[in-house]
């Protein structure tokens, strides 16, 4: 078997998003406890950018690109899984559906009486 081949088992294989999660937060410590590293990604996180399409142009830093943009595209996601859910998938049951709206209300119920007592 070769390279290729066995990357492309790796990827398709569940435990690739965990390996990448592991890679990134290995590297997000190494770099946040790292005087040197902290100061090129400070100046990187907060470099300005420019897109300029015909008109229309965007000028932004790239942390607003990523708590902006990225962000939008995470709730787009979550949005497109919950109507799939509910329509099509388990939650397409009407008594399905009452019992997984209700449940955040009872967890936050159990959270004001721990905090209470």
């Amino acid at each position: 078997m070769s390279i290729n081949n066995q990357l492309r088992e790796l990827i398709k294989s569940g435990t690739f998003a965990g390996i990448l999660l592991i890679i990134a937060f290995t590297l997000a410590i190494i770099v946040s406890n790292n005087i040197f590293l902290t100061k090129y990604y400070s100046s990187f996180i907060y470099s300005k950018f420019s897109l300029t399409i015909g008109n229309v142009s965007l000028q932004t830093t790239f942390i607003e690109l990523v708590n902006d943009g990225l962000m939008t595209f995470f709730f787009l996601l979550i949005g497109l899984e919950m109507t799939f859910h509910l329509v099509e998938g388990e939650h397409k049951n009407k008594k399905t559906n009452i019992t997984c709206s209700g449940s955040p209300w009872r967890c936050g119920n159990s959270c004001l009486n721990i905090h209470i007592f």
